[in-house]
């Protein structure tokens, strides 16, 4: 109580002084936000230069849908394999709708174990090159329903090259839960493990 009361009394007195001018002292001029963004459009205000303005955007989005920040994959050097193994472990139970426990915390779950019938087969590849790409034409004449995924590259391009959908690991998010360090590098299922394979390949896009 009694430091309280003296808190009070201390902050009051710093309040209640004059400590006059010290140095040299300036106006206070802030800019309106709302004249700043008037400014900003008063540029702009004839038709030609917003249509510009909205090609420009236009362009920029279609050429980063086209083309999405590429992940830094080098192609292998020599041919490796190597398993993940798709688990985690429950923090907290997990209920069904009707509450009753299917999951209790600290259970260790593999993902692959609930779904015994699903066969995923994935090639990943760097569509800029062409090695990379003579590679994945052989791959999928042999397997037809492996997904196809760019790690770089320009999408509407490969998907004509391939004639088919193709999917982008945007920014190496997948490559790199999955360890991929180089490529190309194909993904089956084994067990109920994911095997990753990184293949060596030639300019003609041979294995080595």
């Amino acid at each position: 109580m009694i430091r309280v009361f003296i808190l009070l009394l201390i902050s009051q007195s710093v309040w209640a002084s004059d400590l006059g001018i010290i140095g040299q002292s300036f106006p206070v001029e802030e800019r309106s936000f709302l004249s700043l963004i008037e400014e900003r459009l008063a540029k702009f205000n004839d038709k030609d230069s917003l249509e510009a303005i909205q090609h420009q955007w236009l362009e920029r989005v279609s050429a980063h849908t086209r083309r999405p920040k590429p992940s830094l994959v080098r192609r292998a050097a020599k041919t490796r394999t190597h398993y993940y193994r798709p688990e985690f472990t429950a923090s907290r139970n997990i209920f069904d709708a009707q509450g009753q426990v299917i999951v209790r915390s600290g259970t260790r779950i593999n993902a692959l174990e609930k779904l015994p019938y699903y066969k995923p087969q994935w090639l990943f590849i760097n569509e800029e090159d062409m090695a990379q790409v003579r590679f994945a034409k052989r791959y999928l004449r042999n397997t037809p329903n492996a997904k196809l995924i760019f790690t770089g590259g320009d999408i509407k391009r490969g998907e004509e090259r391939f004639d088919r959908t193709v999917y982008f690991d945007q920014e190496g998010k997948i490559a790199t839960k999955l360890s991929i360090d180089s490529l190309p590098a194909f993904v089956h299922r084994e067990n109920n493990v994911l095997l990753i394979t990184e293949v060596a390949i030639k300019e003609s896009g041979d294995e080595v």
